[in-house]
């Protein structure tokens, strides 16, 4: 009797021991499973266009730039895209060989890399990185360069290059986003604006360089 009762224990758990052995070849664990670059969900793309403005110091006047964006997310953590900033506002510069203020006019663009923390989160951080270049010119408008004739009424000002140069931009920056929803961001946040060879009489590069306080509006896939 008890050769019969040990016979079938053993025989329970090889039973036992095979059925386990058989659901783990057929559930393979999921670490097993093979990772590829270009898999099924391998990586989740979004994309965005953005409207900017960046309120900083040229010349020791406030300047405010606008400008705009767009970009690729990639896994939602990490965008890649390329923007601008055009001046808007009039930056004014000295000359003794003129009686009236000579006027800057500004504008810069390149790639940019933004690395995104928390963006699952309704309020996260990204840091924007703008690599680029630019282009600068001095005007002067004088007083007398509207014109009009006997027949017309209308009126225009020539204005007279003095000189132009470009130059090379690095803009590092902080910004806080807010998700108010799936389809748009709006951030704030501070950067600061490296300019380097730049080769004007009538304004320096370094009289370019600051930080500045930034307002984005993002729509898109995020």
């Amino acid at each position: 009797m008890k050769s019969v009762i040990v016979s079938s224990f053993i025989l329970c758990v090889v039973i036992t021991s095979f059925a386990q052995d058989s659901t783990s070849v057929r559930t393979k664990p999921k670490e097993y499973e093979m990772q590829t670059l270009f898999g099924k969900n391998s990586i989740e793309s979004g994309g965005y266009g953005a409207f900017m403005m960046s309120l900083g110091r040229f010349n020791d006047q406030e300047a405010l730039m606008v400008g705009a964006r767009g970009g690729w997310i990639i896994n939602h953590y990490l965008s890649f895209g390329l923007g601008g900033y055009g001046l808007t506002t009039p930056v004014h510069v000295s000359n003794s060989d003129y009686q009236e203020d000579l006027d800057l006019e500004l504008g810069y663009g390149g790639f940019y890399i933004e690395p995104i923390i928390g963006s699952k989160y309704p309020v996260h951080v990204s840091i924007p990185i703008l690599i680029g270049a630019g282009g600068a010119s001095i005007q002067h408008y004088p007083d007398n360069t509207t014109t009009g004739s006997s027949t017309s009424s209308e009126e225009f000002t020539l204005s007279i290059q003095i000189e132009s140069d470009g130059f090379f931009i690095l803009e590092p920056g902080i910004n806080v986003e807010f998700n108010f929803t799936k389809f748009l961001r709006v951030a704030v946040g501070g950067s600061y604006l490296y300019i380097d060879n730049l080769d004007l009489e009538n304004v320096s590069a370094k009289a370019m360089r600051g930080p500045a306080a930034n307002f984005t509006i993002k729509l898109g896939k995020f």
